[in-house]
């Protein structure tokens, strides 16, 4: 896999990158050199060009290796003529190149191999197989190679074998930790236009950053541990490439500190010096490039997530847009549909009117005498006109609630009057079935209430009227009792009561219960008890039902005694309440 900079490239293009490859590589070589310390000229606390070489290799791809290669032998060239022969010492300094080259080869495989998409410090996974194999994986292959090299040249360096190869090692795993990722960074991500506040910030927090670690290492300061709480709140504030950067600061100046003898880090030994410093370098190094890839991970899962909630929200925005919508078309639909049905109900009653007209002249022997048979046939023509005519006034009333054209019109009556009036409305039918129809008013009754007097007479002859139907044997009482500013009507019966299951169906529209194939169903529309409770709700009230099969029902509803405004209801305010 290679980066989209190592894609496609001309051969010029590739000499080019080559050149400066070799170029960045002597030049990192020489200050490595510089700073040399245990055995031999050529190891040093930081080998800057390892770190520099693997970036190099990653950003121009694979053609970059024979750049390392050339660069390498081109820093180590001082090496020949202190080995066997200067034949042997230039195969010995080829040799170290090739495993140079090797080590920046694998470092770069390694991150495009493992890390997600072109950068290698997306998140912690990348960071740590970055560090365990890139770094202190690819670092073993130079100083394996580089080490055996020394020996099969004739250099006397096999007494010190061991501590040269870990100093070199570690140098090589310190430059890859330190400058890869400033490089990666700094080079792969443009700079974002940040505010003239936050810009200022930074640029005083480096700087007093910068003169705190020199005071640190050059003064001999024991704080260094400050160094690393300061890099903590570079890569919590500013993120990676400013962590990246301190880094590589803090790393400059206490080397160049400890080369002039002046910190914490130095001891009789010279290895335990370096020893010293570079396992200071590595143990801050690395949690800091952890914890900037980890604040960076995270500040990328919240823009992710704050960008799913966005579109989220957008996309509930428009749903409920679409649904208010549809709701408004619903609604518009069911109001033209109601007034449709009243207004094509109450045109029924004309003719209706006629039916029923002349059937009563049939009756009454206006038109002549009647047989017996022709007699039967008028009644029934009476009574189907009777019934057509009650379905007639429940679908307007129906639809006009629905509608939203009810008025209601609430007036002071006395409730004891009130259901009076209704027990001599319905003591015909519970005479013509032997049936007790009586009232009773319990003592907290209130002595007069507001209330749609008309509406509320709907409501109660629909519940007694339905009592006395699905009742055959026994009794139907009217109560009244008071609850503060609420009062109670109640219907009970001792009739054939309603399922369990059947309690809230029984008040949708066009419900009616089933009976037992023995049993007589008494006719009906199935609209009074849909209508009931439409008419309790737009009067500010609520209904209830109790039952038990085979024993009776109660049915309860209870209104203000105020009464609600006497203005029109609207179709919103009804649906509302249901």
């Amino acid at each position: 896999m290679q980066t989209a900079a190592g894609k496609a490239r001309r051969p010029t293009q590739r000499a080019v990158l080559i050149v400066i490859t070799i170029l960045a590589y002597v030049i990192a070589g020489y200050i490595g050199v510089e700073y040399a310390t245990v055995g031999a000229d050529t190891i040093s606390a930081i080998w800057p060009a390892s770190g520099i070489a693997t970036a190099c290799v990653y950003l121009g791809g694979y053609w970059m290796v024979p750049g390392v290669l050339i660069g390498s032998a081109l820093v180590n060239m001082h090496l020949v003529g202190v080995g066997y022969s200067p034949a042997t010492d230039v195969i010995t300094v080829l040799v170290m190149a090739s495993g140079a080259a090797a080590e920046a080869f694998f470092g770069a495989w390694v991150m495009r191999r493992f890390s997600p998409g072109q950068d290698p410090f997306a998140n912690v996974r990348g960071t740590l197989v970055f560090f365990f194999y890139g770094t202190l994986g690819g670092s073993v292959i130079s100083a394996s190679i580089g080490s055996l090299a020394l020996v099969a040249g004739g250099l006397d360096v096999v007494a010190a074998l061991p501590e040269i190869w870990f100093t070199w090692w570690v140098g090589d795993a310190v430059g890859i930790l330190v400058m890869t990722p400033f490089l990666l960074l700094w080079l792969t991500h443009p700079l974002r236009r940040l505010p003239g506040r936050l810009v200022a910030e930074a640029a005083i927090f480096v700087l007093l950053f910068t003169i705190l670690t020199v005071a640190i290492f050059s003064l001999d300061i024991p704080l260094s541990f400050l160094v690393l709480a300061l890099l903590g709140w570079l890569a919590f504030r500013y993120g990676r490439r400013a962590s990246a950067l301190g880094i590589v600061v803090s790393t400059a100046v206490a080397i160049a500190a400890t080369a002039q003898g002046r910190t914490i880090f130095l001891t009789d030994s010279p290895a335990g010096s370096l020893l010293l410093l570079q396992t200071y370098i590595l143990s801050t190094t690395f949690p800091i490039l952890v914890l900037a890839t980890a604040m960076y991970e995270r500040q990328g899962m919240q823009r992710v997530l704050e960008g799913t909630n966005l579109l989220l929200e957008q996309r509930v925005k428009e749903r409920t847009a679409q649904l208010a919508e549809a709701l408004e078309q619903a609604e518009s639909a069911m109001r033209a549909r109601s007034l449709f049905v009243a207004e094509m109900a109450h045109e029924f009653r004309t003719p209706l009117a006629a039916m029923a007209g002349y059937g009563d002249l049939l009756l009454d022997g206006y038109l002549g005498e009647l047989t017996d048979e022709q007699r039967h046939a008028a009644r029934q023509i009476n009574q189907s006109a009777q019934r057509l005519h009650h379905l007639i006034n429940d679908t307007i009333s129906l639809s006009r609630i629905e509608a939203g054209s009810l008025e209601l019109k609430p007036t002071t009556v006395s409730p004891r009057v009130f259901v009076d009036e209704i027990i001599d409305t319905l003591k015909s039918l519970a005479l013509r079935k032997n049936l007790a129809l009586d009232a009773q008013i319990d003592d907290s009754a209130p002595e007069q209430v507001m209330v749609d007097v008309a509406r509320l007479q709907q409501v109660v002859i629909n519940l007694a009227g339905n009592a006395l139907k699905f009742t055959d044997s026994g009794s139907v009482t009217v109560l009244v009792s008071g609850m503060g500013e609420r009062w109670a009507l109640a219907v009970r019966d001792t009739g054939v009561g309603i399922p369990p299951d059947s309690l809230e169906q029984i008040f949708h529209s066009f419900t009616r219960l089933e009976r037992s194939p023995e049993q007589t169903m008494p006719e009906g529309s199935g609209l009074g008890l849909a209508i009931t409770r439409q008419l309790v709700t737009l009067m500010g009230g609520d209904i209830r039902v109790e039952s038990q099969v085979g024993r009776g029902s109660t049915f309860t509803v209870t209104l203000p005694v105020s009464g609600v405004p006497a203005t029109p209801v609207t179709n919103d305010e009804s649906e509302s309440r249901e």
